[in-house]
């Protein structure tokens, strides 16, 4: 009766079957290949997701530094204690300010629906 070969089991030299990496490659059971091809698509799709997700995550950060920014009103020199209001155009500074405030809701509405589906689809998201 022949031997049955085990999951693990290496390829044995033989001389009609040659040995290495590419002949057991090639000569790997269907369920291996599968769990190889499958391992590789979720570790690729896993790093694009993980990217799409960080990436909403330096957007929301750059905004609110921006906000942070706006409010810096400042005295042009070290040496003055007057802030400097002369370029404050307050029309500008509500309507900048108002488009940053929705931009950065509307990203992070995407960040957490995004971090949701991630931990839902690869586990617990790691930033």
């Amino acid at each position: 009766m022949a031997e049955k070969k085990e999951e693990g089991d290496a390829i044995k030299a033989s001389p009609t079957v040659p040995i290495g990496a590419l002949a057991q490659s090639l000569m790997r059971k269907n369920h291996e290949i599968k769990a190889d091809r499958a391992k590789a698509v979720i570790q690729s799709t896993q790093t694009t997701y993980k990217r799409a997700v960080e990436d909403l995550e330096l957007k929301i950060a750059d905004i609110n530094m921006q906000l942070d920014a706006a409010l810096d009103l400042a005295p042009d020199n070290a040496m003055s204690l007057v802030p400097n209001l002369k370029n404050h155009v307050p029309t500008k500074f509500v309507g900048d300010d108002l488009s940053l405030i929705f931009e950065r809701r509307n990203l992070v509405i995407q960040f957490e629906e995004a971090k949701a589906r991630y931990e839902y689809l690869f586990g617990p998201y790691t930033s």
